[in-house]
């Protein structure tokens, strides 16, 4: 069971330039110990709740970046349509009679 979460934590280190991924690794990982200790007789109560909380704040977090990258990438189609528009026109105004 350690291999699995030792597994999942070294995808994360390999991906740590990628932080949507490195993310949500870590979110599954919280989603995972949730399941196994919901289960288990031994541990507090409190422990499966923290785990699923941590799960969610992960989440949250990963749909944030997500957003975060799309709207960075619309600003930028923006911004270079903008400008070629922009250079397009003063090219024309500037060849008119």
């Amino acid at each position: 069971m350690y291999d699995i979460f030792a597994d999942i934590l070294s995808q994360v280190w390999e991906h740590r330039r990628n932080k949507v991924i490195a993310v949500g690794a870590i979110a599954m990982v919280f989603l995972g110990l949730f399941f196994t200790l919901k289960g288990a007789d031994w541990p507090p109560p409190w422990l499966p709740v923290a785990m699923f909380a941590a799960f969610w704040f992960f989440s949250l977090i990963m749909i944030l970046l997500v957003c975060y990258y799309i709207l960075r990438g619309l600003v930028r189609i923006i911004r270079n349509l903008v400008s070629k528009w922009s250079t397009d026109r003063t090219r024309d105004q500037g060849s008119a009679p």
